[in-house]
């Protein structure tokens, strides 16, 4: 099975070795795509760094990157995506959900 564990370099996720380098790499870089707070709800995207597609060996693209909302009434609201452009995307479209732009 191919390696399912990534790092980014200019917003593109390339392999790396396994877990220590990506912890290494995340401990330097961070992983938020992005953060917003309204009120008491949390909007947080963030790089997975590992891929969470359940078949990987399928060709399609490594799942990387998720979006989520905490508190509020979408709670637990999750996306997952591939792409950094994606996971913009999903933070923006979660945003409007919290912010009543898209109920």
């Amino acid at each position: 099975m191919k390696d399912r564990w990534y790092i980014l370099k200019d917003k593109m996720p390339v392999p790396c070795a396994g877990l220590y380098e990506w912890a290494r790499w995340a401990k330097q870089n961070g992983r938020h795509v992005a953060y917003d707070q309204i009120g008491e709800i949390t909007i947080s995207t963030i790089f997975l760094g590992w891929d969470h597609r359940h078949l990987p060996e399928s060709g399609l693209p490594p799942i990387l990157f998720e979006t989520m909302i905490l508190g509020g009434e979408r709670h637990g609201y999750q996306v997952r995506t591939c792409t950094w452009h994606e996971a913009e995307e999903a933070h923006t479209q979660a945003w409007d959900l919290v912010a009543g732009v898209h109920a």
